[in-house]
């Protein structure tokens, strides 16, 4: 670049720029930009670059991969130069050793980039490799350096020349005086009258269907707020506790409709969980009006931890909330050799799941992996299972 040239021909071009005053400001400023434009134009002129097509290299190519390459392509041209039997044969060989190799790498190198990822991966590294797995094309295009394709426009949005006055604004749709009784405001009670006779059908013009404005009722007036995160719940906990495997029995070998499954219960916890602390955990709704409720059951200190959940909740959330609400009170209490007994075999098949492979990714079934493995560093034996429920075990 030709900075001195330049500076010092602006300098010249300076000598004869006007006066500045306020009469002829406009005029000045545009003179200073053509002066600094017509100097770089002549010290550094524009070059119009072609555009660049450049193919983003593979991940897994190594030097295998060069090598099967060139002997392929050698056999190919000794082919072409000499097309004997032997040749042709010669060249089919190397293809088909090309092709392996190149299947073999890219499998190992896809292979090894999932192995690789985890929650904490950014979604930007995870697109651009699998860009390069594919052979996507890079483009890359040189835009314009003149300025006077884009300083007006851009001056024009940062600072209006000139902005209307508020009476020559129009006025705003909420201010105009329905002409049609059907743009008439109307009430809330009105909306809940015309809503509770309807049944859901097709949308209208809107989009809206019936059952979304129902629902909205319901869920805009819950007892207990909606728990927002700043992030995906899976991606707000700990590694490590996603990959934990928490001890729960499925098969407490108890047979629901057996008339000995009390003494067979306590047979059991005899042989294998003698001196182990049990806790019990149970969730009930009467209707869909009543809310869910949850318990914990201490028998040992004859503890009783009642939780009341919103009615919009289910029984399942209500079994989790009381295991989760156990497995607190067993780490802030420091117990040790607990096992806790639920008759809801979905959720402790739910937090059994793996957490990067299950459709669904309860937030409350994370916190319960999260407090297991909280529980497991402090050293305390926590066992989960399942007893299937009126059999007269407590």
């Amino acid at each position: 670049a030709k900075w001195d040239s330049f500076s010092s021909s602006l300098d010249l071009a300076s000598v004869n720029l006007i006066h500045i005053n306020l009469e002829n400001y406009l005029s000045a400023y545009r003179a200073l930009v053509n002066a600094i434009t017509e100097t770089a134009d002549q010290c550094f002129p524009i070059k119009k670059q072609a555009r660049i097509l450049s193919k983003i290299s593979s991940p897994w190519w190594d030097s295998d991969c060069s090598s099967a390459v060139r002997e392929r392509k050698n056999a190919e041209i000794e082919y072409n130069n000499s097309m004997t039997p032997e040749n042709y044969i010669k060249y089919k060989r190397y293809a088909a050793k090309a092709s392996r190799v190149l299947t073999k790498k890219k499998k190992l190198g896809w292979k090894s980039f999932c192995e690789n990822l985890s929650p904490r991966t950014p979604p930007s590294i995870v697109w651009n490799q699998i860009k390069r797995f594919r052979g996507s094309c890079n483009t890359s295009i040189i835009t314009s350096n003149d300025p006077f394709s884009w300083i007006d426009p851009f001056t024009d949005k940062l600072a209006p020349s000139f902005v209307p006055f508020i009476d020559s604004l129009p006025t705003p749709s909420s201010y105009i005086t329905p002409s049609s009784v059907f743009d008439a405001v109307f009430s809330i009670n009105e909306l809940n009258l015309a809503l509770d006779g309807l049944k859901d059908s097709s949308p209208g013009v809107d989009g809206i269907p019936y059952s979304f404005l129902s629902n909205y009722r319901k869920y805009s007036h819950l007892p207990h707020p909606v728990v927002q995160y700043q992030t995906f719940p899976l991606f707000s906990i700990s590694f490590e506790a996603l990959t934990f495997k928490p001890n729960i029995i499925l098969d407490f070998g108890i047979n629901k409709y057996s008339t000995n499954a009390r003494n067979e219960f306590y047979e059991r916890m005899d042989s294998e969980y003698n001196g182990w602390r049990t806790i019990y955990t149970d969730a009930s709704k009467l209707d869909n009006t009543s809310s869910v409720g949850a318990a914990v059951w201490i028998p040992s200190t004859k503890i009783i931890l009642n939780f009341k959940c919103p009615s919009v909740s289910s029984v399942f959330t209500g079994e989790a909330t009381a295991i989760l609400e156990s497995i607190q009170f067993i780490k802030s209490h420091n117990l040790n050799n607990t096992i806790i007994f639920s008759d809801s075999k979905s959720s402790l098949q739910s937090i059994l799941s793996n957490p990067f492979r299950s459709k669904s990714n309860f937030p409350i079934m994370l916190q319960i992996r999260e407090s297991l493995f909280r529980c497991h560093e402090l050293g305390l034996n926590v066992v989960m299972a399942w007893i299937p429920s009126h059999t007269g075990i407590p």
